[in-house]
C-alpha cells in the first residue's frame, strides 16, 4: 500500500517553490509514496494556482481556506485531514506551511520534514519579518528533517542552530523532457508582442525586491543607447509590478520592455528570448534559471546562493555582482555583441543542467522519506 505525503504550501502565486512543489509531486508519483497537494488558502489574499495545476498533472490537492494568518479552524481541518486520509509524512513548503504541520501533527505519529527555500519570509514589513523567522527558526527544530535546496543555505540553516544530521541538502530539479521539444522563435515572439527584428533580454521569476528588477531596469537604460532594437521581456507577477512599471515610465522604456505577467508557457517565454538575466539579490538554487540552462539560452546572473556553483563565469555563463547596474549591464553587453560567445555559453549551460533533473531530485525525497518512515524515534539519523 502507497504511504501518502501532504505537500503542504501558504502560497500566493506560482511562482519558484510552487514549481519545486510540482516537479517532486510528479516525481514521486508511481513510487511507493503518494503525492497530495495541501494549499492554505488566505481569505485576504487567495490563491489556489498550485491546486490548478496539481490537478492538470492529475495529483491529488486539497484547499484548506484560512481565515487569519495563523488560524485555529485551518489548524483543525488540517489535522483532520491527515488522520481521515492516513497521511504518512507532512512536507512543508514555507514558514506558514510549516506552522500548520507542527501544530496540526503534533502527538500523531506523523512525520514532519520541511524543505527551506531561500530563507525569506514574504512580508512587506521588515519588523514583522524578523518575528516570522524567528519563530519558524523555533519551529523547524521540531521537525524530523530540514532540507536545505543548496549546500550555501544548509549552511545558514545550520549556524541557525538545527542539529547538523537532520539538515540535508536536496538540490532543486527540473523536468527536462519539457525543454527538449524545438520551439518556433518566430511564433515565440509574435505570441509575446515583440517587434520583428528586435533583440531580446528576458527574466523569470516573482516580482518581489529580492528578485533585482529595479537593477535590470537601471541597467536596460543604458543598454538601449547602444542596442534601439533591444526588448526586455519580464515574465512573472508580484507586488514589485507597480513600482516597477513606474519606473519604465521614468525612464522612458515604454518601447523596450514588456511585462507578460505570470505563464504558464514557459518554454515558449524561453524560446523568446537571446539571452536569459537573473538578476537576483539572493537566492538558493532557482529553478527559473535551472529552466533557462535546459532552453540552452545565454545566461547572466548574480553570483548570489548556489548560482556561481551552477553558472562558472565565461565558462557557460556570466556571473556578476548583486545590486551592481554596471556589471549587469557590460555583462549583457558584452554578449550582445558577441554571439559566438553566447552560443558556446549557452551550449555548456545545457550539458552541466543534466544532471539537475526532476527524476535525481524525487529519488532522493523517496529515500528521505524512506527514512523519516523507518526511524521509531522522533530523531533522523542519517
Amino acid at each position: 500500500m502507497r504511504k501518502k505525503v501532504l505537500q503542504l504550501r501558504s502560497s500566493i502565486g506560482f511562482f519558484g517553490a510552487e514549481n519545486v512543489i510540482m516537479e517532486v509531486a510528479k516525481a514521486i508519483t508511481g513510487s511507493p509514496y503518494e503525492p497530495i497537494i495541501g494549499v492554505l488558502e488566505s481569505s485576504h489574499n487567495p490563491h489556489t494556482e498550485l491546486a490548478a495545476v496539481a490537478k492538470k498533472y492529475g495529483v491529488a490537492s486539497k484547499v484548506f481556506p484560512c481565515d487569519g494568518r495563523f488560524s485555529i479552524k485551518a489548524t483543525a481541518a488540517v489535522r483532520q485531514y491527515i488522520l481521515e486520509n492516513d497521511i504518512a509524512v507532512v512536507h512543508a513548503h514555507g514558514y506558514k506551511a510549516d506552522f500548520y504541520a507542527l501544530f496540526a501533527t503534533l502527538n500523531t505519529g506523523v512525520k514532519r520534514v520541511a524543505t527551506i527555500h531561500p530563507w525569506l519570509i514574504e512580508t512587506e514589513r521588515a519588523t514583522s519579518a524578523k518575528v516570522y523567522l524567528a519563530f519558524d527558526k523555533a519551529m523547524l527544530r521540531s521537525f524530523h528533517s530540514i532540507v536545505a535546496i543548496s549546500e550555501e543555505l544548509r549552511d545558514q540553516v545550520v549556524c541557525q542552530g538545527m542539529k547538523p544530521a537532520r539538515v540535508v541538502t536536496i538540490e532543486n530539479g527540473i523536468d527536462l523532457q519539457r525543454f527538449a521539444a524545438k520551439q518556433n522563435v518566430g511564433l515565440a515572439r509574435q505570441k509575446f508582442g515583440i517587434p520583428a527584428g528586435a533583440r531580446v533580454i528576458g527574466a523569470v521569476g516573482r516580482l518581489s525586491e529580492e528578485k533585482g528588477h529595479a537593477v535590470l531596469l537601471a541597467a536596460a537604460k543604458s543598454l538601449v543607447v547602444k542596442f534601439p532594437d533591444l526588448c526586455f521581456m519580464l515574465v512573472g507577477d508580484g507586488p514589485e509590478r507597480k513600482k516597477l512599471t513606474q519606473e519604465v515610465v521614468s525612464l522612458g522604456l515604454q518601447k523596450n520592455v514588456i511585462f507578460t505577467g505570470v505563464r504558464s508557457d514557459i518554454p515558449k517565454a524561453l524560446a523568446a528570448m537571446d539571452i536569459f538575466v537573473l538578476p537576483s539579490l539572493t537566492e538558493g538554487l532557482p529553478m527559473a534559471l535551472l529552466e533557462a540552462m535546459a532552453a540552452k539560452k545565454a545566461i547572466v546572473a548574480t553570483a548570489v546562493g548556489s548560482i556561481p556553483r551552477v553558472i562558472r563565469n565565461h565558462e557557460n555563463g556570466v556571473t556578476v555582482p548583486p545590486n551592481d547596474t554596471p556589471a549587469l549591464s557590460e555583462a549583457l553587453a558584452a554578449l550582445l555583441n558577441n554571439r559566438k560567445n553566447a552560443l558556446r555559453f549557452a551550449d555548456y549551460a545545457f550539458k552541466e543542467v543534466q544532471s539537475f533533473s526532476a527524476e535525481t531530485m524525487g529519488q532522493k525525497y523517496i529515500k528521505l522519506y524512506d527514512q523519516l518512515i523507518e526511524c521509531k524515534s522522533n530523531d533522523l539519523v542519517h
